[in-house]
């Protein structure tokens, strides 16, 4: 049973063990808001209807008042900050948006405001574990992810980063959010978070300076192992965009028995390749110092595993692969069962357990 915390006309405030709620009883209509167990919302709402008077229901069955909306001001009680929230302010800056679309419910949970940190809206939900942070359309199967970075985390949960959208291109599938109109891909805004180009005194004009400026210099941000799902920085380096549109899909074109497995770290690239054979596996481990040298052993190693005639045909559906390098786990854990994770072996190996590379595959692979 509720019990009875304030009244004035039409509007009654009350209380049980989990909620109080807000009810405006007008004469045609009769509407329950719930609110959190929380009575600082309960004094800002009897401090607002005793200043500017009771709330009413207004054209949409919603809570409207005086000096700024039910939902405003309850906002405004949850959080110390929103006390800086005017009815004054641009609409798309006071409005108090709702994470599931119930207007009547008023929770904590469920009320943001542009510029927030909200992990699920009715767009996308961000969640993360201590290695990753994923991020998954609520109307599409796919998942998304990159590092986990408690700072790069409350960025990618900033309500400004608006209408996430998935975009294909050649077989591919890109994660893209909007930033004031501009189309902005989670890669890029993971790898201008980690080349410190982001302020968090102005995020959204750093973002968008970052990206010209990688678009000034023809530089594309490229997933090293085509898997465009995967943004974790190791998997991610800047490049000219003809020597992007060079590389392409030439590590998908590597199908089993061979492999080739890259990793980005700092300015150099370490690679796991070789070939498999029944138990006899052929390993060598490589290092390439910039991209130039990256492209030219990723070319030529290529151009032999093709020339073998026996790797497995690419398969037609591009959502199936033979590539063993797209295969991998990447979710940042040392060892899968009793398997060692390769891609974590690479990345905390040391460069001189590596042989740099010198530009002649078959000297690599004897």
């Amino acid at each position: 049973m509720a019990e009875e915390l304030f009244v004035y006309g039409s509007n009654r405030i009350t209380i049980d063990k989990k909620h109080c709620y807000f009810e405006i009883n007008a004469r045609k209509h009769k509407k329950k808001f719930t609110l959190d167990r929380d009575l600082r919302a309960v004094e800002a709402l009897k401090s607002h209807i005793e200043r500017w008077g009771y709330f009413w229901l207004d054209g949409r069955k919603e809570g409207a008042g005086k000096h700024g909306s039910l939902r405003l001001t309850v906002y405004k009680a949850y959080r110390a900050y929103g006390r800086d929230i005017d009815c004054a302010m641009p609409k798309d800056e006071r409005y108090v948006y709702l994470c599931d679309g119930n207007p009547y419910n008023l929770t904590s949970s469920n009320l943001y405001v542009y510029g927030d940190e909200v992990a699920c809206n009715q767009c996308r939900r961000i969640w993360h574990d201590e290695y990753r942070i994923w991020i998954k359309l609520l109307d599409r199967d796919q998942i998304f992810f990159t590092d986990y970075d408690p700072a790069l985390y409350s960025i990618l949960c900033n309500t400004k980063l608006a209408s996430w959208y998935i975009f294909s291109e050649n077989g591919s599938e890109y994660l893209f959010c909007r930033i004031d109109g501009s189309a902005i891909g989670l890669h890029t805004v993971v790898w201008l978070y980690h080349s410190d180009k982001l302020r968090m005194d102005d995020l959204i004009q750093s973002i968008k300076d970052g990206s010209d400026e990688l678009s000034k210099s023809e530089l594309q941000i490229d997933h090293l192992r085509n898997n465009t799902r995967n943004s974790c920085v190791h998997n991610l380096t800047a490049m000219e965009r003809t020597k992007n549109n060079s590389k392409r899909d030439l590590i998908v074109q590597i199908n089993y028995p061979y492999f080739f497995i890259p990793v980005r770290v700092g300015g150099n690239f370490r690679v796991l390749c070789g070939k498999i054979n029944g138990e006899d596996v052929t390993i060598r481990r490589v290092i390439c110092h910039g991209v130039d040298e990256l492209l030219d052993f990723l070319r030529q190693f290529r151009d032999t595993a093709k020339s073998s005639g026996e790797m497995l045909p690419r398969p037609e559906d591009r959502t199936k692969t033979a590539c063993l390098s797209q295969m991998l786990m990447d979710d940042g854990r040392e060892y899968h069962g009793d398997q060692f994770n390769i891609i974590e072996g690479l990345l905390q190996a040391n460069d001189d357990e590596f042989t740099p590379w010198t530009g002649d595959v078959a000297a690599i692979l004897m």
